[in-house]
């Protein structure tokens, strides 16, 4: 990104270095249609097939010292630690910090996974295969791929945020948020919702100091069964000092959990990992952690968690996919948005004044229908700012005018597409729920 300074002062300079450091930040979390499809197909999947478990509340709080476990580098440090004082914790593990746990002979309560593609699956099948998985509980939101549920005997749902699932179907269910972008900052929010209020963090290294690698040798890609794709763009302060190198998605998912702690101010967050530093959680080396002397009592630790959990039939997801309404709705939307964009190709000059309409068209959508909003609202703007960018940035008027002429018959091309594939949705969703 190319940043131009017309006035040098010291705090332009601090803000353009900002504004280059973050931006990634300020443009990710608007979603995009595709996602949003595959989440709602998923969704419908998991919560129209059978009875469900929700995490649909606060649980009361409970005195269990809780150990989250990621894959980072430093948790290859920890696991001795770990293992010997696993019966005197609960522990939860996240990604593919399942693998590094069974890898060691640790079975963890619950695991967490939040994304919604198919290849959580493979990562999660690919240890299961080699460790069973029984007795290990999932806790997942409900737009993870309906495959992954099938690889546990045991399977809460949480509601996830700023997605048009928890828009259709989460009614009175409190929703976990901030929830994304990554399992670790699901596992942290999910762990509040559940009572822990002493929380430690193992292998979320949020980074690496580790040269060339941003996982454990035992986690799914430092064993060579899957190919890691994490590379290293920034250097951050490390928790137990020096410095560590980390990506955008990790500092993104660092920021958030940032906030959640700035939030729960009543939560005692622990860092025990030996990666980037994360404000609001106070690093500690295991060695100075202390733990009750006597093991948990497990069969009453879980009962206790699953008095608090609501159960759920198909009948209540098929109550709340308002599928009349919602296609109303999409039908209102669609033929707004080809009226504004047939009188913007009508205009004799054109301009994008269709750009500032179709924003006012989302802003109401927000206002009256925010499933349709979620669905809709990353695609249509984010196009409009890529439309924007060139626009400005053709000096010749006659090219522009060409230029335009193309962006509002591609952008008209895009919205019928979505309305055929919205269409396919709500067509595949009565066909799971409404059977």
């Amino acid at each position: 990104v190319a940043l131009y300074t017309d006035y040098r002062s010291v705090i332009l300079d601090q803000a353009r270095d900002r504004i280059k450091k973050d931006l990634f930040l300020s443009l990710s979390g608007l979603g995009y249609f595709d996602d949003e499809i595959v989440m709602c197909r998923n969704a419908a999947g998991n919560l129209g097939l059978g009875s469900t478990t929700i995490l649909g509340d606060y649980l009361l709080d409970r005195d269990v010292p809780l150990f989250i476990v990621g894959s980072g580098p430093s948790i290859e440090g920890e696991l001795d630690f770990i293992a010997e004082h696993a019966e005197k914790v609960a522990l939860i593990s996240i990604g593919t910090g399942l693998r590094t746990l069974l890898a060691r002979g640790v079975r963890p309560d619950f695991h967490v996974e939040l994304e919604n593609t198919l290849g959580t699956r493979d990562i999660v099948a690919v240890t299961a295969e080699e460790f069973a998985l029984n007795g290990i509980t999932l806790l997942a939101s409900t737009t993870v791929h309906p495959e992954v549920t099938k690889l546990f005997d045991r399977v809460v749902f949480f509601f996830r945020e700023r997605v048009t699932p928890t828009e259709i179907f989460a009614g009175n269910f409190k929703v976990l948020q901030p929830a994304g972008p990554t399992v670790a900052n699901s596992a942290l929010v999910a762990a509040i919702h559940l009572g822990f209020r002493e929380i430690y963090l193992f292998g979320v290294d949020m980074g690496t100091k580790a040269e060339g690698r941003f996982h454990a040798k035992t986690s799914v890609y430092g064993a060579g069964l899957m190919e890691d794709r994490a590379k290293p763009t920034q250097t951050y302060p490390g928790n137990f000092g020096g410095a560590a190198t980390g990506s955008h998605i990790f500092d993104w998912s660092r920021k958030v959990i940032e906030n959640t702690l700035a939030y729960y101010r009543t939560v005692d967050v622990y860092n025990c990992s030996d990666g980037v530093r994360i404000e609001g959680a106070s690093p500690k080396v295991s060695r100075a952690i202390s733990l009750p002397e006597a093991p948990i009592d497990r069969d009453a630790f879980h009962a206790s968690i699953s008095e608090g959990l609501a159960r759920c039939e198909p009948e209540l997801w098929r109550e709340r996919w308002l599928h009349r309404q919602i296609r109303a709705e999409a039908k209102r939307t669609f033929e707004t948005l080809r009226r504004i964009l047939a009188d913007a190709a009508d205009n004799e000059i054109l301009d994008m004044t269709w750009v500032h309409d179709v924003c006012d068209a989302m802003s109401a959508l927000n206002n009256n229908c925010r499933a349709m909003a979620s669905y809709l609202s990353g695609t249509l703007l984010i196009t409009i700012g890529c439309v924007s960018w060139y626009e400005r940035r053709i000096a010749d008027e006659e090219k522009q005018q060409v230029f335009l002429a193309i962006a509002i018959e591609e952008y008209r091309t895009m919205v019928g597409e979505l309305e055929r594939q919205l269409g396919e949705q709500f067509d595949q969703i009565d066909a799971v729920l409404m059977q």
